[in-house]
């Protein structure tokens, strides 16, 4: 037999029950140090970037202030369109969707960048 063994028969219920509380007790205190260690490795690091983020804003925000702003020009007001110019714009919406023309309707117009259906492929 091993001496472990012979010793671990040899302790009462009582011992045996306090022995295992007191494993289970560090066991869990290992534990619990090393999260610990880990959080605030973490905070740290957290704490290093956000110092680093905080200096790129004050360098991005004086780089704002330093460039004057652009003035806006004044808007005129656009042009009723008329209903040929719908028409023709509706006729192109279902020809490209290649839906009904009585399936939709065409509430507003917005000028985008981006690059138009039929350019693409």
């Amino acid at each position: 037999m091993q001496p472990s063994t012979i010793l671990f028969e040899s302790l009462t219920l009582g011992e045996k029950f306090s022995t295992g509380i007191i494993t289970m007790v560090l066991g869990m205190l290992v534990v619990f140090t090393v999260l610990l260690i880990i959080m605030l490795i973490l905070q740290i690091i957290g704490a290093a970037f956000a110092a680093k983020d905080k200096k790129a804003a004050a360098k991005k925000d004086q780089a704002a202030e330093d460039t004057p702003a652009p003035t806006a020009a004044p808007v005129e007001e656009a042009a009723v369109e008329s209903e040929e110019i719908v028409a023709a714009i509706t006729a192109a919406i279902a020809v490209m969707t290649e839906a009904p023309v009585g399936s939709f309707r065409v509430v507003s117009f917005k000028k985008t960048t981006a690059k138009a259906a039929w350019n693409k492929k």
